[in-house]
């Protein structure tokens, strides 16, 4: 059974949050992969949705769904295929047949902080979000279309990968009709690395990716550039810079109510998937859930 709870955005729609009844482990999550589609379908959205593409290098086939928000399973997910020119289209308001799959995770690093990072370019730039946070795609083949997503993100995104963290679980899902207005699945895991180990992982791998970029790399080859030098979180520049958020009840309600972190001297407001994910963890540490 889901338990639903409804807020409001900072643009004052309606976002409703899904919580599991009982979390579910990430292992558990399969679906049905749908046929393949090829590069002609991703050209026919890149010129059908040209006026919305704001990230022009964002070239990706990702996982969406035309279900109804109350009804998934995710024992029992029906993906189907679109493309990220159609979630383009879709962040600017456009009624798109398929809505995306996304994610994003609750990380609690070994000195108790749940990792945020600011991010950077044209979307939501400045906002606490998640990290990692992102789309799920069919590069990573399986039938657990969400382990895909949540281990190609953290990876790219931190540095960690699959055994530098605890047992992951599906909390929930929410809405997000003021960004992505797709399906945002929360995740929960724990990781032995320290908040202090992944700013340093962060610097580091965006430094080299700037300094590619400065060089006259372009934006994929820049990417690789850092992954060549040895860097798996070859998406670090995505944040400016990480943040924590001490994972303790009280923080947590604080940061709810005022939309808001401070890190570092600064301010900074937090994106309301990011919001929703501690309204959903909220509601498991109520029924026994122990950080």
């Amino acid at each position: 059974m889901l338990k639903l709870i409804e807020s409001k955005t900072d643009h004052n729609n309606q976002q409703q949050h899904f919580v599991l009844a009982q979390a579910l482990e990430l292992k558990e999550c399969m679906s049905v992969a749908p046929s393949l589609i090829g590069m002609s379908q991703l050209l026919e959205h890149e010129a059908l949705y040209h006026n919305s593409i704001k990230i022009p290098q964002w070239r990706e086939i990702l996982y969406g769904t035309d279900q109804s928000i109350d009804n998934i399973n995710f024992k029992n997910l029906a993906p189907q295929l679109t493309t990220s020119f159609e979630a383009q289209a879709r962040r600017q308001g456009l009624d798109t047949p398929l809505m995306p799959f996304g994610l994003a995770g609750l990380i609690q690093t070994s000195d108790q902080h749940f990792v945020f990072g600011i991010r950077t370019g044209v979307s939501m730039g400045g906002y606490a979000c998640n990290a990692p946070a992102g789309h799920c795609s069919p590069d990573q083949p399986g039938d657990n279309i969400i382990a895909a997503g949540f281990y190609e993100e953290l990876e790219t995104e931190l540095g960690l990968k699959a055994q530098d963290i605890s047992k992951p679980y599906i909390l929930g899902y929410q809405t997000d009709p003021d960004f992505g207005r797709g399906i945002t699945t929360i995740l929960y895991a724990k990781t032995k690395t320290s908040f202090a180990e992944l700013v340093d992982l962060h610097a580091h791998s965006r430094q080299a990716f700037l300094q590619a970029r400065a060089q006259g790399l372009t934006y994929v080859d820049a990417k690789t550039a850092v992954l060549q030098q040895g860097f798996f979180n070859i998406d670090a520049q995505e944040h400016q810079c990480l943040v924590p958020i001490a994972a303790h009840k009280q923080n947590l309600l604080d940061t709810i109510e005022s939309r808001q972190t401070k890190y570092d001297g600064t301010r900074y407001p937090v994106m309301d998937i990011a919001r929703g994910s501690f309204l959903i963890l909220l509601e498991h540490l109520q029924a026994g859930l122990h950080l």
